[in-house]
């Protein structure tokens, strides 16, 4: 998920098609119930406690950025039905996905894992995440 939150946008969009161009469709991938992107951004902090665990210290700068993330993605969660953060428009263009990118580049670095593009498909990703 890490790697996914820190791709650039056009990177994003091109290894996650499934998510909708705009956020307001009424149908979305895999009959989830809103976008694959927030589905996984809604399990993103079940992960935060193995992080702190695989990094060795809960006081550390990777778990540090790893709950600034949880909490940047809990936060987006709390929005307005009616503000579009889970498109590939918001991608784009809402200043938030910069911050999270930042963010999750940043923690990536701090743990030594590559900026790449994720090995596991979108589907397999949000599978596997849904799934815990």
């Amino acid at each position: 998920m890490v790697q996914l939150f820190a791709m650039d946008p056009d990177s994003q969009a091109s290894y996650a098609a499934e998510i909708p161009e705009e956020g307001y469709g009424s149908s979305f991938a895999w009959s989830l119930p809103h976008s694959p992107l927030k589905e996984l951004a809604i399990n993103f902090s079940d992960y935060v406690p193995w992080l702190e665990e695989f990094v060795g210290s809960c006081d550390g700068e990777a778990a540090q950025l790893a709950r600034e993330l949880s909490e940047l993605l809990g936060l987006m969660q709390c929005s307005s039905s009616s503000l579009d953060l889970w498109s590939k428009q918001a991608l784009r263009d809402r200043a938030i996905w910069r911050v999270i990118r930042r963010t999750a580049r940043l923690l990536l670095k701090e743990v030594g894992w590559p900026t790449l593009t994720p090995n596991p498909s979108l589907e397999e990703l949000v599978g596997n995440v849904r799934d815990n």
